[in-house]
């Protein structure tokens, strides 16, 4: 891990960073309602005076900006409260923007964080081009300013069409991934900058001028290691594709025996043909060799199997599971359907494609499923045969590869919640785990908690995690929890507690990992502004900026839309873990991207969290749909 550049966070940091302000008080009392008026915040401030804040006698008060009578003045600085100072920062922005801005150039968003506005850079039939600013202080640096970043503002449930993808710069005029994703983003705050600067700064507090820098501040930048992958016999290489192809095949192969079943309408049987060739290399040997030469699966007469049926209803898909299994003589089954819908395509091609899986799920069968559209037109067909390949592989109860681990003989476990929701509120709470080694090999799938009532949930929710604890304890010599940003504030302090319970000798972590992050960052270094794969910025004692993916060092062109950076944040242990055991589970994390078993090279983010976002998906469509529960813990990753 070597320092490689810099990166320009963005972020704004302000020119001067200790100034005194005065602020209105009164102190706290339980159970009592706001003594000062509805917008005033509960802070901690010194009791008595400068003195006592060196000695940390803090007490908790209710503080306002504004002086509204019968409350006591007092003196702060910018360190005394540091959510004081950034509440101060926000509402001076906003005073300087009702005072000099015209009403439909800013936006004042309710319901989301509580300290950002919005700037109107260009406004479109379907939506607004803003950047907004966030008031913050960068730990590692000791800064105050602004976060800042450009996003299309719309009305609430619009739909990502494409001419939306394209004014929020995902897509390009074209219509294709945007190439100049950062780019044109960096260009967007160049915009605000010449649009409202003048306009904003400096803010006025008594005889102080607080302006904010007009350029983004700028971090070192270190470097994670690059993935590697490991096949059979210990072969390694750095491309999961060339590393199967060039090795003596996948790191485990299918022991079960599983038989793969084509089914079809009588219409569609030729286009199951077509596939059947393609997933043997016969038609696209450049892209896909064949399930052979990749997985060593011989898809021969005696492994595959054809079914017709009328209709995808569950009773013909009974009917064909039925004759699948009496053909199969006990062998496990795998189904590729061949749908006139796809999921992604309509309501009611959504609809049918999970009652149908659902109806496989209902039997512990995995299934995959291929769309006439995509046999249809035969260069998507192309470019797809591998994945398709790579998926059933795994849901045969093969494993193509796994990462070369860090932190070796952990166990990663990856919680995320699918709680069902109306207006009145949270109608049932579901929540499980995804669990995998840090070498990304995949292990099982628990069920932490589901009921309707929040004290049963979270009861059993720490009932269940114990168990997991438990039943590993003996196999793994350390743990690390990986939570979805989603998650409640009840569901981790029920991690943490449980935490607290287990025996110290064995590491327990808990990382929360957020890829919708208000984080982004430029690498001024380079054209295309996107910082190199592997690369993360430091922003406090337990927050890292990682980019999962960027620019390559051994080709640096830009081919398509390189993502946001992944936010990770430490919540256990608090105290304790050396800066180089966190950023040993960084790298873990970095590596569990490149076990992604649902394409080659596939979305980038960590298997803990992205496998966990594939179930919740499956699960919230199955409750929409009113289907029966069903046992979620099949044991071959039947959600590729």
């Amino acid at each position: 891990m070597s320092t490689m550049q810099k990166i320009a966070l963005s972020f704004f940091a302000l020119d001067r960073q200790d100034f005194s302000f005065t602020v209105y008080r009164k102190p706290y009392q339980q159970d009592q309602p706001k003594p000062i008026h509805a917008n005033c915040k509960r802070r901690k401030l010194p009791e008595y005076d400068s003195a006592a804040e060196v000695n940390g006698e803090y007490g908790d008060y209710w503080v306002s900006l504004d002086d509204v009578g019968g409350v006591e003045p007092f003196t702060c600085n910018t360190f005394t409260n540091i959510q004081l100072t950034l509440d101060l920062l926000f509402h001076l922005l906003k005073q300087r923007c009702s005072a000099d801005l015209l009403p439909d150039q800013f936006i004042l968003p309710a319901g989301l964080r509580k300290r950002i506005i919005m700037f109107v850079i260009q406004t479109f039939d379907v939506g607004k081009q803003i950047v907004w600013l966030d008031p913050y202080f960068l730990k590692t640096s000791g800064k105050f300013g602004f976060l800042a970043d450009f996003k299309l503002y719309t009305p609430p449930n619009t739909k990502a069409t494409r001419r939306i993808q394209q004014l929020s710069l995902s897509l390009d005029k074209d219509g294709r991934s945007n190439r100049n994703f950062y780019a044109q983003r960096y260009e967007k705050i160049q915009q605000f900058n010449s649009m409202f600067y003048d306009k904003l700064f400096p803010l006025g507090l008594d005889s102080v001028a607080i302006k904010m820098q007009r350029t983004l501040f700028n971090l070192d930048a270190d470097r994670l290691e690059t993935k590697n992958y490991e096949f059979a016999d210990g072969k390694t290489s750095t491309s999961q594709f060339k590393g199967l192809l060039d090795s003596k095949g996948p790191y485990r192969q299918v022991k079960n025996r599983a038989k793969v079943y084509f089914v079809y309408r009588n219409s569609d049987k030729p286009f199951s043909h077509d596939l059947f060739r393609a997933l043997r290399g016969e038609t696209f040997e450049s892209t896909f060799p064949g399930m052979s030469k990749m997985f060593g699966y011989e898809l021969t007469r005696e492994n595959v199997g054809g079914v017709e049926l009328g209709d995808f209803s569950p009773e013909s898909i009974e009917k064909a599971l039925d004759s699948m299994q009496r053909d199969a003589g006990g062998r496990p089954v795998v189904p590729v359907l061949i749908t006139p819908f796809s999921k992604d395509t309509g309501e009611d091609a959504s609809r049918s494609y999970h009652i149908a899986k659902h109806t496989f799920l209902k039997h512990c069968v995995p299934s995959q499923f291929v769309s006439l559209i995509r046999l249809q037109l035969k260069d998507q067909l192309k470019w797809s045969v591998s994945n398709i390949g790579l998926q059933l592989f795994a849901k045969m109860g093969g494993q193509p590869w796994i990462v070369t681990p860090h932190t070796d003989n952990c166990l990663i476990i990856g919680l995320a919640e699918a709680h069902r929701k109306s207006k009145a509120g949270v109608e049932k709470y579901f929540a499980y785990s995804i669990l995998t080694e840090s070498t990304g090999l995949y292990k099982d799938l628990k069920v932490l908690g589901q009921a309707s009532s929040p004290d049963v949930y979270i009861g059993n929710f720490k009932k269940n995690l114990e168990l997991i604890f438990d039943q590993y304890h003996d196999q793994y010599s350390s743990f690390a929890v990986h939570a979805t940003f989603s998650i409640r504030g009840d569901e981790l302090d029920a991690v943490k507690e449980t935490l607290d319970k287990k025996a110290s000798d064995k590491e327990f972590v808990v990382l929360k990992i957020d890829d919708d992050n208000k984080y982004f960052g430029y690498s001024l270094s380079n054209n295309s502004l996107v910082p190199y794969e592997s690369s993360f910025v430091k922003l406090s004692d337990r927050e890292y900026l990682v980019w999962f993916e960027g620019l390559q060092y051994h080709n640096p062109i830009i081919r398509k839309r390189i993502g946001r950076p992944l936010h990770i944040e430490f919540l256990y242990p608090r105290v304790g873990l050396t800066d180089e055991r966190k950023l040993g589970y960084v790298q873990d994390t970095l590596n569990l991207s490149g076990a992604n078993w649902r394409g080659f090279n596939a979305k980038s983010l960590p298997i803990s969290i992205y496998y966990a976002y594939l179930v919740a998906r499956y699960y919230k469509e199955f409750q929409e749909l009113k289907l029966e529960e069903i046992d979620l813990e099949v044991f071959n990753p039947w959600f590729l």
